[in-house]
């Protein structure tokens, strides 16, 4: 079954409203306001989702020949991370159950996500993909007690030799942390060529330096109740924001259903109805929010404290 993370489908019908550029986020203020910063601007698709990048340089021969070497490397680690490239290294996995000689970066992400597996009790799981591939199928019952069954991270074995599952139709998905990633790839390509003052926007947000003028970055967290409104404005500096919502991606016909899964339940917990984490990198914001959403709330916020340099801020659900 081809899986695709219906959050980051959403995001493309949002690329072409005027204030919307992901569920949860409101606009970083330079893009709302382009004449207040002299910047090179990129938009553009990165996993399925609108992405865009904002780079503080003043050469525009310059910026194209980032975005070209930028736009090459998201499409190689597409081709490590996707769920819906049948011939992508995860996809590779799911289906034979063992990869040899596994690339360094599924390594890096596998081995940040066995942390936020131990540390959040086992709610950060990214075996939860049978689950997610029987919600989608419409199955209940037997068979979504079946595909519980497969869900174990501890299961997950690897090492730079190769990875394996150690139980038949076990699947990982990336897409709670993936996105972050790559963020971090990108922004890490931008100290390469010696460029600050940028936001990189590729499904999770991440910042370079202040904007041009010296101010911090200012993104605005969508209130869940009143789309397009801001709850709170949250500054960006050398460091990265993510924000989970499972109301952005129910599964159609399913109520009460999203795709964040409880790997013990299968169900989609409603302790919160939105949970925005800020953190020195994206990679981490981005785990650390999915975790921090499948959590009661003393848990999530004792998780978020094991972690140096992180802010959360939830929004309870009902709120």
């Amino acid at each position: 079954m081809t899986f695709r993370d219906t959050r980051r489908r959403l995001l493309i019908a949002a690329a072409a409203s005027p204030l919307l550029s992901l569920p949860g986020l409101l606009r970083p203020d330079a893009l709302a306001s382009p004449s207040s910063v002299e910047a090179y601007r990129w938009r553009g698709v990165v996993l399925g989702g609108a992405a865009q990048m904002v780079l503080g340089v003043e050469n525009p021969k310059v910026a194209e020949q980032f975005v070209r070497h930028a736009t090459a490397e998201i499409d190689r680690l597409e081709n490590i991370f996707s769920l819906y490239r049948e011939d992508s290294v995860l996809c590779q996995l799911n289906r034979e159950g063992r990869v040899d000689n596994p690339p360094p970066e599924l390594l890096a992400v596998l081995g940040l996500s066995r942390d936020l597996w131990r540390q959040s009790g086992g709610a950060f799981d990214p075996s939860i993909l049978p689950v997610w591939q029987a919600h989608a199928a419409g199955a209940s019952g037997e068979d979504l007690q079946q595909a519980l069954a497969r869900v174990d991270f501890g299961r997950v074995i690897f090492s730079p030799d190769g990875i394996r599952f150690k139980a038949l139709g076990m699947g990982l998905t990336f897409n709670g942390i993936a996105q972050g990633f790559i963020t971090d790839r990108v922004v890490a390509l931008l100290k390469d060529y010696g460029l600050t003052h940028s936001l990189v926007e590729l499904g999770e947000t991440r910042t370079l330096g202040p904007r041009r003028d010296g101010a911090p970055w200012r993104v605005g967290i969508e209130d869940p109740a009143r789309p397009g409104q801001a709850l709170r404005e949250v500054t960006l500096d050398d460091n990265a924001l993510a924000v989970s919502r499972g109301s952005a991606s129910p599964f159609p016909g399913r109520p009460g259903l999203n795709h964040l899964l409880d790997p013990q339940t299968g169900q989609s917990p409603a302790y919160v109805a939105e949970v925005a984490v800020r953190a020195p990198t994206a990679l981490l914001a981005d785990g650390l929010s999915t975790a921090a959403s499948l959590l009661p709330d003393a848990k999530a916020r004792a998780l978020l404290d094991r972690y140096r340099g992180v802010t959360g801020y939830f929004v309870a659900a009902g709120a």
